[in-house]
């Protein structure tokens, strides 16, 4: 086998060795309270990490762009992207009122990206690894006992942000209707969160 990195559209390749696994979803109580755990175990690994890292904060920009572009995510009408702005900017002062230190996490944590293996569950995807705040990650598998010293109320930030990132993450692959799908429940939840009523849905 050569020694020589694979690379592929411009990106190195890693092969690993096939793990039997089955997919879950956040309905399985089970297995999202496993998968926090390992979560958990991971942040415990991260610890000690040194190197550098880009924000968490860079993707969530991002998506706030992709926002602010009129010409991008066509699946969002204006009234869904006007209000999904003001639940940005909301989320972002309220951020600004918590003094925490970024720490190493995955990330990108959701279910997706958690194998569930007759060993236990395996955390997978580690490209948007960044430096932030655990509450980020614990909103992806959302079972807060398996987390320690979490604080609760930059929680619920964390989670009204993944809400608006999702949403946007999902309506830029509206096409697939999992996606889309996904991006309504995250929308309707922040809806409901405000108070703002579902016309229409």
């Amino acid at each position: 086998m050569s020694s020589e990195p694979y690379i592929e559209e411009g990106m190195l390749v890693s092969l690993w060795p096939h793990i039997r696994h089955v997919k879950a979803d956040y309905e399985d109580n089970a297995a999202v309270a496993d998968a926090a755990g390992a979560l958990q175990r991971v942040h415990d690994a991260f610890a000690t990490y040194s190197g550098e890292l880009p924000s968490f904060a860079d993707r969530i920009e991002e998506c706030a762009a992709q926002l602010r572009d009129s010409s991008a995510l066509s699946a969002l009408d204006a009234e869904d992207r006007a209000f999904l702005l003001r639940a940005y900017d909301r989320s972002i002062r309220s951020l600004a009122r918590f003094d925490f230190s970024p720490c190493p996490i995955h990330g990108d944590a959701h279910m997706g990206n958690v194998f569930i293996t007759p060993r236990g569950p395996l955390w997978m995807d580690f490209e948007a690894a960044s430096l932030g705040p655990r509450e980020w990650d614990a909103t992806g598998a959302p079972h807060l006992p398996a987390f320690r010293s979490l604080d609760l109320q930059l929680y619920a930030v964390m989670k009204d942000l993944r809400s608006v990132c999702v949403t946007v993450w999902c309506s830029a692959l509206a096409e697939d209707p999992e996606k889309r799908a996904a991006a309504t429940y995250q929308l309707e939840r922040l809806r409901a969160a405000s108070g703002t009523p579902v016309v229409g849905r």
